[in-house]
């Protein structure tokens, strides 16, 4: 698209070459030109418990010699008789493999030091047990330790019993506080009396002590009246959540005849709350509520799907393909616990492949304190307040091979390590409120194919270089215009012009006096993140948005002041939001200063609105939207209304908007760039430097080849541009241009839309040994 000196441009109906760009195509080992992977797998990150593929040795050992796993201190290999490496195998909940002593032994004991991957494990760890008493001094056969070994006994030894006093108790302790719902409990299997009864529970931060009393230590959380049957298990539900370390089971009740009695518990297990964690691994549901089961599944994220396409269905369980009933799914309303498995992979009817958190634990204190190096550490960049997310985190890492991203939630600050520890424990995101520093797996969130839908998809829109398609390259398509060492303006992120005007608008962010700012009809007024008409937020959620109630009522968006003006191609939306009412209709007008200051339509009062596609024409553009009408990532691009094959663009400094919503929230933004009128009329910026969008070339970019393109032949670039252009432009729908050379006689074209996935990413001088 060129832009006329001296004109205003207050639309654009027909643009068949918007810019050109030299775009590089992804090249093989040796130089063959080539697609690259979509779904990049890497190998030393992969969890898989099956061989492995970096070729771990079992040189020096010998058949049935147990060889530590390359990646996880929970796992280990048995080697076999041909001296190669087994299937891995895992240490039980708590421990690590040892390679001095070839056993699993407590994690704290281990000295493994592995980068990883984390394996956070979320379920309560009873670290050790204590009695007021045990029978007959017999810890053999009855020490409390029974009562927390996962092990159901039906002999008379085995289990835990205490000798026959007054008030007799148990007291459970965890390995790290958690939050309780309540307590499982078998009874002896043996008994030829009664079972369990009259005891109550107690939980708290503080251990049980004393005998032939009460116990008052801690907070009463239940009571079972019982008697249990013999060998049954039974579930006491607590009367409240309570974070705790401690658990006492106490008898209360009094015999015939007598005021003290026995207490024996076959074996004990604590119930958390739920983990709201996306998804939950080794982590299998049991006691479950309206279960269905569905065989031949082979990845969680199908299960997933099930699960959301089942109006009844609150939960999912995956059991892999190493499992008992490999490939299961199972649906269900509720589930009471979870128990550790590391064939089973869980979550709730929300979460599936889009809404992976990778979340791991969190901490009080900075993990990357004390450690230094540039390959176990990185401090990112202060990232602009508004665009500072999770997941904007996470891709940060991602280029530099560190796989735990560490994100400062209140100072929005972000930092990546190579390896971490866990010494208190993993928490899960309930206990985390009121810490500082929440950790992510890198690994856990699949690597973007392109920019688009890093930028789109992800919601990453802060302009870095980042790990797409296995490549490392510049997404940067909110960047503002700036001067490089050259004192040369660069304007690639206006060129390109794939920017979400106002959630990237790092000035309205900084300076919201001079930002983008809200009016209604009665001309009431908000800036852009001040509001409290709105919900709006980033990143986006289905709750957030503009409220834009009956479609008579309008919202008019400012896009600075003095006035700044923008050009507009198209509307973002969050697709999984959109089609919950779809078909939405959508009135738009626009205004753009200059027009008036030149008279090219009337002032109108001071708020003169025209048709987006007619100069002169007051009524609005109107647009019926559903999800089909939206590409993958979420954009409805804007067409000319007399002939729709064409793209519609539109230069505005204001933008009247209501959408047919409902009172419910819509997050939506526009897609495009910022315009300067005056460096567009005079060719040149403020400081008589030369304006770089009157130059067509925007970078170099890499590409996947689909087929479309075609060979030129051309002596030089200049030539080369003008056989592109004629070959493109009898193409209605190109907005952009690509060429590469092949020879020192022909050029490769291609032509873009704007919606065209083929464009990955722009290529990062930064990392030029990462090209291929």
């Amino acid at each position: 698209m060129a832009r006329m000196a001296g004109h205003s441009g207050h639309y654009f109906t027909q643009c068949h070459v918007l810019f050109v760009s030299v775009i590089c195509l992804a090249r093989g080992p040796h130089g063959a030109t080539s697609q690259p992977s979509l779904n990049t797998t890497l190998t030393e990150n992969s969890i898989s418990l099956k061989r492995s593929k970096r070729g771990v040795s079992c040189s020096g050992a010998g058949a049935g010699d147990y060889i530590a796993h390359e990646n996880d201190c929970r796992k280990y290999y048995v080697c076999d008789d041909s001296l190669e490496p087994g299937e891995a195998q895992r240490c039980f909940l708590g421990k690590h493999f040892q390679s001095s002593s070839g056993s699993c032994v407590p994690s704290g004991e281990a000295g493994c030091s592995l980068p990883g991957p984390a394996t956070c494990d979320y379920h309560v760890v009873i670290e050790a047990a204590t009695s007021s008493s045990v029978f007959s001094n017999d810890l053999a056969n009855h020490a409390p330790k029974f009562a927390v070994d996962g092990l159901l006994s039906n002999t008379q030894y085995g289990f835990f019993m205490t000798d026959r006093f007054k008030y007799s108790w148990l007291d459970l302790h965890l390995a790290t506080p958690k939050r309780l719902i309540g307590i499982k409990l078998t009874s002896r299997s043996d008994m030829y009396i009664d079972g369990i009864e009259k005891i109550e529970i107690r939980a708290g931060m503080d251990p049980a002590s004393g005998t032939l009393a009460l116990l008052t230590h801690n907070e009463k959380v239940g009571y079972y009246e019982g008697p249990a049957a013999q060998g049954e298990t039974f579930t006491i539900m607590f009367d409240k959540t309570v974070m705790a370390k401690y658990v006492s089971i106490q008898l209360t009740y009094k015999l015939v005849g007598l005021t003290y009695g026995w207490l024996w518990v076959n074996e004990a297990v604590l119930v958390k709350e739920k983990v709201l964690i996306c998804p939950l691994k080794e982590s299998k549901f049991e006691q479950l509520v309206d279960p269905e089961t569905i065989n031949s599944i082979n990845t969680w994220q199908d299960c997933a799907a099930k699960c959301q396409a089942k109006t009844t269905c609150e939960y999912w369980n995956w059991e892999d393909a190493d499992g008992g009933n490999p490939n299961t799914c199972t649906l269900m309303a509720d589930y009471l616990e979870d128990l550790s498995h590391p064939n089973f992979v869980g979550g709730n009817s929300k979460c599936n492949e889009k809404t992976v958190d990778a979340w791991l634990t969190c901490s009080d204190t900075d993990p990357t304190e004390g450690i230094t190096g540039n390959a176990n550490v990185r401090q990112m960049q202060l990232l602009p307040t508004h665009l500072a997310h999770r997941v904007q985190c996470i891709e940060l890492c991602r280029p530099h091979g560190l796989m735990y991203a560490i994100f400062n939630s209140e100072e929005k600050k972000c930092s990546c390590l190579k390896k971490l520890t866990f010494p208190n424990g993993c928490l899960y995101p309930q206990e985390c409120a009121d810490k500082k520093y929440k950790v992510y797996s890198v690994s856990d969130v699949e690597e973007s194919p392109s920019c688009s839908h890093l930028y789109y998809q992800k919601q990453v829109l802060f302009w870095d270089f980042y790990q797409v398609a296995g490549l490392k390259l510049d997404c940067k398509f909110s960047l503002p215009k700036f001067k490089n060492q050259d004192d040369i303006w660069i304007q690639d992120g206006e060129k390109i012009a794939k920017s979400s005007i106002m959630f990237a608008d790092q000035l309205s962010r900084d300076n919201p006096d001079q930002g983008i700012y809200l009016t209604d009809k009665a001309l009431n007024e908000e800036k852009l993140w001040e509001s409290t008409t709105h919900p709006i937020q980033f990143p986006w959620t289905e709750s957030s948005g503009f409220i834009h109630g009956n479609h008579l009522v309008p919202i008019i968006f400012h896009f600075g002041r003095p006035e700044r003006s923008v050009i507009v191609w198209g509307l973002r939306f969050l697709k999984s939001q959109l089609i919950k009412n779809e078909p939405v209709t959508i009135n738009m007008w626009y205004t753009y200063y200059k027009d008036v200051e030149r008279e090219t339509y009337p002032d109108d009062g001071g708020h003169p609105l025209r048709h987006p596609n007619k100069a002169k024409d007051d009524e609005p553009l109107t647009l019926t939207i559903s999800g089909s009408d939206l590409d993958e990532h979420g954009i409805f691009y804007l067409k000319d209304v007399e002939d729709p094959n064409k793209p519609l663009m539109f230069v505005a400094s204001s933008i009247r908007f209501n959408a047919d919503y409902g009172d419910e929230p819509l997050n939506f933004d526009f897609v495009g760039s910022f315009f300067d009128f005056e460096v567009a009329s005079t060719g040149k910026h403020g400081d008589g430097k030369a304006d770089e969008w009157n130059t067509r070339d925007i970078n170099n970019f890499y590409i996947t080849e689909d087929g479309t393109e075609v060979t030129k032949a051309a002596l030089s670039d200049g030539s080369a541009l003008k056989h592109c252009d004629s070959h493109c432009n009898a193409k209605v729908d190109t907005a952009f241009v690509g060429i590469r050379r092949i020879d020192t006689s022909s050029f490769s074209c291609m032509c873009f839309s704007q919606e065209s996935s083929a464009i990955i990413g722009q290529k990062s001088p930064h990392h030029l040994w990462d090209a291929r």
